[in-house]
C-alpha cells in the first residue's frame, strides 16, 4: 500500500513538475510576446519622432525662405520708392528751372 501511495505521489509530482514547466514556458512566451509588442510600439514612436523632427526642419527652412523673401520684398519696395523719389526730385528741379526761365523771359 505504501509503495502504491508512493508511486501515485511520484506520478502526481512528475505531472505537477510538467505542468509548472509548461506554465513557466507559457509565461516566458507571453512575456516575450509583450516585449516584442513593446519593442514594436517603441520603434513606431521613434519613427513618428523622426518624422516630426524632419517636418520641423522642413518648416524651419520654409520659414527662413519666407523671411528671406519678405526681406527681399522690403528691399525692392524701398528701392522702388527711392527711385520714384529721385525721379520726382528731378522733375521738381526741372520744373523749377523751367519756372525760372519763364520768369526771366517775361
Amino acid at each position: 500500500e505504501l509503495k502504491r501511495t508512493r508511486a501515485e505521489l511520484d506520478s502526481k509530482n512528475a505531472l505537477l513538475k510538467e505542468t509548472m514547466m509548461a506554465e513557466c514556458v507559457g509565461s516566458t512566451v507571453r512575456g516575450q510576446g509583450l516585449v516584442d509588442i513593446i519593442k514594436d510600439k517603441l520603434a513606431h514612436y521613434e519613427s513618428l519622432a523622426r518624422d516630426l523632427l524632419a517636418d520641423d526642419k522642413i518648416n524651419r527652412i520654409k520659414l527662413q525662405s519666407i523671411e528671406a523673401s519678405a526681406v527681399d520684398d522690403g528691399v525692392a519696395v524701398r528701392t522702388e520708392a527711392g527711385e520714384r523719389e529721385a525721379a520726382l526730385q528731378r522733375q521738381i528741379a526741372q520744373l523749377q528751372l523751367d519756372n525760372k526761365m519763364l520768369k526771366e523771359n517775361l
